[in-house]
């Protein structure tokens, strides 16, 4: 006998079978009657139950589990329209425009990150007022409590598979370890509410037509083998393990992706514009302008950054000496992932914004301001840009290792600029003034269930603060 209840739930659910040696799939129905539906932050409590699923042979308890579910419908929705396709995320029939960032692991040492510095991780997320933590394939498949956690505050999680900016030659032995692997955790975290989308890997796709790929191994002579490999991976292996252990879960082949130009040179299709998610990083790693974008356009942004420095209390823990207090000694250079190609863009950024610095730690603090105000310009526009874009995620949440990067929290869990910036700018009420062709225009963009009504007040002043121009007006939703 099987026995199913849920805490807060009348009904029982029952089920006879006969078993038999070795594994045993049963299948039954649960209907629940006006079940409280699992929502993410911002939107509605996200509401778990306690299921717990009993196992009795010949009137003897055998086994049982307990474990939250939550109960929700979550879809991607891909439908094509005058500009492409869609790509976003509709939750218990609501369109949901996606508000987080991209997570790495928490240390470089995996033992060290502790219970606390979950918590707090995530904590650092829903205080922010962020809907969805995208786990990038250049990292590991987090913990239960990762999970629990998201579950338990309505973080949805963009789940990358463990692949990441590289070729992985195959043979049927790999293919087979990856198989494997990729059950095991399909089915670790399927009944996980918060996991809303798997994904094949970070930036391969984007590598084959638009980082030189495709004619450096047509040159070396394994351009066919590799891309055959590559296709079994990530449009053969892990979609099956998809559709096979969460079938009713969305698959998306890679980050970012658009669709897949079977083509040998760098032309082709455009790899996520109009068609799929982006990784926009001509701010910062091209050097274009921060207002640029207010102009780059996607269905879905799932990465893009700015680089800054930890505030002067966490870069006084590793550069303690005033002898090292400018951002190309020894010792910062040791602490810039980039280089100093890196350490010089934030410079260069900097005095094209902003005026020289008096001192070191005035650097530091203005190189954050310049970091937050980056990235609320590209959170706003996103936003703006509903329903066209559907998603902002910045990179990146979290830090592994105290040092200068994109990241919003520094290794510490010490707040930058930028995270403040980003609770502001993720509010369910956004109140964003753009200034075009002599014009401004004023966007209010709301992401709350329920229609709200309020009041828009507009003022201009002088530099002295004197009003020169005063204007009100009663909104609602369609105002």
């Amino acid at each position: 006998m099987i026995e199913i209840k849920a805490d807060g739930i009348k009904n029982t659910w029952n089920k006879k079978t006969n078993l038999v040696e070795g594994k045993n799939l049963i299948e039954t129905d649960l209907v629940i009657n006006n079940p409280k539906l699992w929502w993410s932050n911002g939107l509605d409590e996200a509401h778990l139950y306690l299921f717990t699923t009993t196992v009795t042979i010949n009137g003897q308890v055998a086994d049982s589990k307990t474990e939250h579910i939550g109960l929700r419908d979550l879809k991607v929705i891909r439908e094509k329209d005058e500009a492409g396709h869609t790509f976003y995320f509709r939750l218990n029939g609501v369109n949901v425009f996606m508000k987080g960032a991209n997570y790495i692991p928490q240390d470089n040492f995996l033992p060290r990150v502790t219970e606390a510095d979950y918590e707090r991780t995530i904590m650092d997320a829903v205080n922010a007022n962020m809907n969805m933590l995208r786990i990038w394939g250049g990292g590991i498949y987090e913990e239960d409590i990762f999970y629990d956690l998201c579950d338990k505050h309505g973080i949805l999680v963009w789940q990358d598979f463990m692949f990441a900016c590289s070729t992985y030659p195959m043979n049927p032995d790999m293919l087979e370890n990856i198989r494997q692997e990729a059950i095991d955790n399909v089915v670790r975290l399927r009944n996980h509410p918060s996991i809303a989308i798997w994904c094949g890997n970070n930036e391969n796709h984007t590598a084959w037509f638009n980082w030189g790929w495709m004619p450096k191994y047509e040159a070396l002579g394994v351009l066919e083998e590799l891309r055959k490999d590559y296709k079994d991976l990530f449009h053969g292996v892990l979609p099956e393990v998809v559709e096979g252990y969460d079938p009713t879960a969305f698959y998306w082949p890679s980050s970012p992706y658009g669709g897949d130009p079977d083509a040998k040179t760098e032309s082709g299709l455009p790899n996520w514009n109009p068609n799929g998610d982006a990784h926009y990083w001509g701010v910062w790693h091209a050097k274009d302008s921060i207002a640029n974008y207010n102009i780059i356009r996607a269905r879905f942004f799932s990465e893009y950054g700015f680089q800054s420095f930890p505030e002067y209390q966490s870069v006084l823990k590793y550069a303690p000496e005033e002898r090292d207090h400018y951002i190309f000694s020894e010792v910062m250079m040791a602490h810039q992932r980039g280089g100093s190609h890196a350490n010089g863009l934030i410079e260069w950024y900097l005095l094209n914004e902003y005026r020289q610095p008096k001192d070191f730690p005035n650097f530091l603090y203005m190189g954050q301001l310049l970091q937050g105000d980056a990235i609320k310009t590209a959170i706003e526009a996103h936003h703006r840009d509903m329903p066209y874009n559907m998603g902002t995620l910045y990179w990146q949440h979290n830090d592994c290792w105290p040092v200068a990067s994109w990241s919003s929290r520094d290794y510490y869990g010490r707040w930058k600029a930028q995270h403040y910036f980003t609770k502001k700018g993720f509010e369910d009420i956004l109140v964003s003034p753009i200034a075009r062709e002599n014009q401004l225009d004023i966007y209010i963009v709301l992401d709350r269930l329920k229609p709200s009504r309020g009041n828009l007040e507009i003022r201009v002043m002088d530099l002295q603060g004197n009003p020169v121009f005063q204007q009100k007006k009663a909104c609602d939703s369609a105002c």
